[in-house]
């Protein structure tokens, strides 16, 4: 959603999936209209709650230069992970509902 609560893109799926199954797909299909020129098709950040934390789409999303607000799952992860760790800011996570405007 924007933040006038308006949505952007719209999936309707079975019951007995889960939201995340469809999220590269979602985000793929976004259009963000400006004032001026061809629409963007890529956000600057995507604020989503902890069920989206996968390496899939988290490696998606990096692969397209998106940044990713997204908190560790704690329940998907065994054990911690090597490497470098993710990022979460609290204070943007707060405005998860909608997509950051230039």
């Amino acid at each position: 959603m924007d933040k006038k609560g308006n949505p952007l893109r719209l999936v309707i799926s079975a019951a007995n999936e889960h939201e995340s199954r469809h999220f590269i797909d979602l985000v793929s299909k976004i259009s963000l209209k400006g004032e001026r020129g061809r629409p963007r098709t890529r956000p600057i950040e995507i604020n989503a709650d902890a069920s989206y934390d996968s390496s899939e789409i988290r490696q998606y999303l990096r692969k397209r230069g998106i940044k990713s607000n997204i908190p560790v799952n704690k329940r998907n992860s065994k054990r911690r992970g090597r490497g470098r760790p993710t990022r979460f800011d609290e204070e943007a996570y707060k405005n998860r509902g909608s997509v950051k405007e230039v």
